[in-house]
């Protein structure tokens, strides 16, 4: 089996603030995200699969769209799977970009799969883990 890898990172609410659903819905829609497969948002490659995905930090993680106007959440998490579609600093690229573009439109704040503020440095780091995966699954 080979192995995969998951680069993840949010985009938050400042707290107690929430991002409203419509606003979330909008901004999604801009950054070319579509819902889909696990009710979650995904930015597709022209081949069909994703290149990063899109889930909610309100538990269960997925996006009820009916109900999204209405909603409000606490933030987003996105993630690329490893190997995916596009070269894996490509889709960390795209991500990072769309996840800058989404705390723009939203007023949030970008933070690290764990939650802790999102350095530049911290971005450097999860771009070389990128790499560093791609070539060691490639030999694998």
């Amino acid at each position: 089996r080979r192995s995969q890898k998951i680069l993840a990172l949010r985009v938050t609410a400042s707290a107690p603030a929430r991002f409203d659903g419509a606003q979330l819905l909008a901004a999604l829609g801009t950054e070319g995200l579509a819902y889909g497969r696990y009710e979650i948002f995904h930015r597709l490659h022209d081949d069909g699969r994703p290149i990063y995905s899109v889930a909610s930090l309100r538990e269960p993680g997925t996006f009820d769209i009916e109900a999204m106007p209405a909603t409000y959440y606490p933030g987003v998490a996105m993630f690329a799977v490893l190997p995916g579609p596009v070269p894996a600093a490509d889709a960390f690229d795209e991500m990072i970009f769309a996840a800058r573009a989404l705390a723009t439109h939203l007023n949030g704040s970008l933070a690290d799969e764990r939650g802790a503020p999102l350095t530049a440095l911290r971005v450097g780091r999860l771009r070389e883990e990128a790499l560093e995966f791609e070539r060691t699954a490639g030999s694998s």
